[in-house]
């Protein structure tokens, strides 16, 4: 049994293989990682216009408790009492806006982040298919070589039967 190198031919089969499984399996590899950086994207998204949404709501719902404590009873203490409600109500979604300011740049980011990342893995592909077929070319080659030049003669030679004289 000779060595799996001995041969220049049966070195390009097998140089041709493991490019092409090398090239198949890092092109998948990059989809796959970009599709989970996708779905945790759309995850944060989600959770991001939830968290919008119910502060937009404890907002409205504050200030129409407000409005109808102030309705109820108009006189100038409820009027203080009711501008000071609402200038804290003010200052915590405020407070809250700026961090959700924040939250939103670092996810448009992220987002502009993984457009690029996609548009990469796309102009990849291409160029992946072509290598993906140049080297099942180098393998099928090499194997096609290997066997014509090399071992074709080898089992013929094998085959041959010694002639041994008689003494």
């Amino acid at each position: 049994m000779q060595a799996p190198t001995d041969n220049l031919y049966k070195f390009l089969a097998i140089a041709g293989m493991l490019c092409f499984i090398y090239f198949f399996f890092d092109y998948n590899k990059r989809a796959d990682a970009l599709d989970a950086r996708i779905d945790a994207l759309t995850m944060q998204q989600a959770e991001f216009l939830a968290t919008v949404e119910a502060l937009t709501e404890w907002a409205e719902e504050h200030t129409k408790s407000v409005k109808s404590d102030f309705f109820d009873n108009p006189s100038e203490q409820s009027a203080k009492d009711a501008f000071a409600k609402l200038s804290k109500a003010r200052d915590e979604v405020s407070a809250k806006f700026r961090e959700l300011k924040v939250v939103n740049a670092k996810l448009n980011k992220s987002i502009d982040i993984v457009k690029e990342t996609f548009d990469k893995l796309k102009r990849l592909s291409f160029l992946y298919d072509i290598y993906q077929f140049a080297s099942l070319f180098v393998a099928f080659l090499g194997v096609y070589l290997w066997y014509y030049r090399t071992q074709q003669y080898l089992d013929l030679k094998e085959k041959q039967v010694p002639i041994i004289a008689n003494p």
